[in-house]
């Protein structure tokens, strides 16, 4: 938190998190640092905080934490989404905060893309103005994606080599893989893997600073829990292989070079 102090004391004024189930660590803030935020915001009011929560509502284990809006008494802004919940083609998401800020928001939408798909609207507001029974359909996918990550989880306990370590997160929809620092990068990894008819995203996408090169984000919500089992012993046998020939490896010997994906 003394970072994010330092940041807001220089004048930043904008503050960008995913409190839930980030993508793509699958970590969350708890409780007290959501407090710690909010009260950072009335420290330092020129910088707004903007919590995007998309995964939110994807909890499958653990207790539910309150986001940091309600802490801020609404004076940041909370952001949510029906394409995780619902359908992934229904790109229709929400918006809360002050109302100076949404009416300035929805300005700057209308010139850039005029507004969201009004097709995709109607759908959602007919489904919930006919009573689709939307908390018992979110418990539903809860309750598959828990168990499709507890089999990601599980697999990689059993398959992982020595040096990897994961993520173990209670909701959403990613898991955060940190290869043997001194083993294969996440890109050279991703095309051996491809090779065995497995993707995932190498981590250095997610970082502006050149980090990332030894980690993937995983997507533990797109397959079935076998066909995850059977994916993860792939990618751990693609990673042991590359492990094994990076230590015969003479000393200083350059690695392939792959393109970038």
């Amino acid at each position: 938190m003394a970072a994010v102090q330092r940041e807001l004391q220089r004048g930043v004024r904008l503050f960008y998190t995913i409190p839930n189930f980030h993508n793509p660590t699958g970590i969350s803030a708890d409780a007290s640092t959501r407090q710690e935020l909010a009260r950072l915001m009335t420290e330092y009011p020129q910088t707004l905080l903007v919590e995007d929560d998309p995964y939110g509502e994807l909890r499958f284990r653990g207790p539910e934490i309150p986001p940091i809006f309600a802490a801020t008494h609404g004076a940041s802004i909370h952001l949510g989404s029906f394409s995780k919940i619902l359908a992934p083609g229904l790109r229709v998401g929400w918006m809360a905060g002050p109302p100076e800020i949404i009416r300035a928001a929805a300005t700057a939408k209308q010139a850039a893309d005029l507004h969201t798909s009004t097709v995709c609207q109607a759908v959602i507001l007919q489904l919930l103005e006919d009573g689709f029974p939307l908390p018992a359909h979110i418990q539903r996918v809860c309750a598959h994606y828990g168990e499709r990550a507890q089999a990601m989880i599980h697999a990689l306990r059993h398959a992982a080599p020595q040096g990897t370590r994961f993520t173990e997160p209670e909701g959403g929809m990613f898991l955060w893989l940190s290869l043997p620092p001194q083993g294969p990068t996440s890109m050279e990894l991703f095309h051996a893997a491809m090779e065995k008819n497995i993707a995932f995203v190498p981590g250095a996408p997610f970082f502006l600073d050149g980090g990332g090169a030894h980690a993937a984000r995983l997507n533990f919500t797109a397959a079935s829990s076998e066909r995850i089992r059977q994916g993860i012993l792939r990618l751990c046998q693609c990673l042991a292989d590359l492990l094994q020939a990076h230590s015969k490896a003479p000393a200083g010997a350059e690695r392939r070079q792959h393109p970038q994906p």
